[in-house]
């Protein structure tokens, strides 16, 4: 009984992994092309999974993901982005703007809707 347990656990937890890995390697790629799209470079080669929250759309709810990257602009300033999914597609992309440090980037912030099959209630 035991056993059965732990395997299902294990299983469970191999899931989330690969789901997650899965995730982070489609939000990268559509960072890169974003980025190289716009004439920036990605930094660091790297993207992090920053928040997963319980979003609802009508009656139904879902997971959003947030994920980070950082880019240079073209003065060659280290910017923030953002690739946020939404249930089973990506809903945007988000480019912060080149604004002194001490303005706040969350209120000059550039979103890119990414063309895919979500649609907002």
């Amino acid at each position: 009984m035991w056993t059965l347990f732990f395997l299902l656990v294990l299983l469970f937890f191999i899931f989330l992994w690969y789901t997650r890995t899965h995730l982070k390697e489609q939000a990268f790629a559509l960072a890169m092309a974003a980025v190289e799209k716009n004439g920036y470079q990605l930094l660091d080669d790297a993207i992090s999974l920053t928040q997963v929250r319980i979003f609802r759309s009508g009656r139904t709810f879902s997971l959003m993901h947030t994920f980070e990257f950082h880019y240079a602009d073209e003065q060659q300033h280290r910017q923030v982005g953002q690739v946020i999914r939404h249930g089973k597609g990506w809903l945007n992309i988000t480019f912060s703007s080149s604004v002194p440090p001490n303005v706040s980037q969350e209120t000059d912030r550039k979103v890119i809707p990414f063309p895919g099959n979500f649609q907002h209630d």
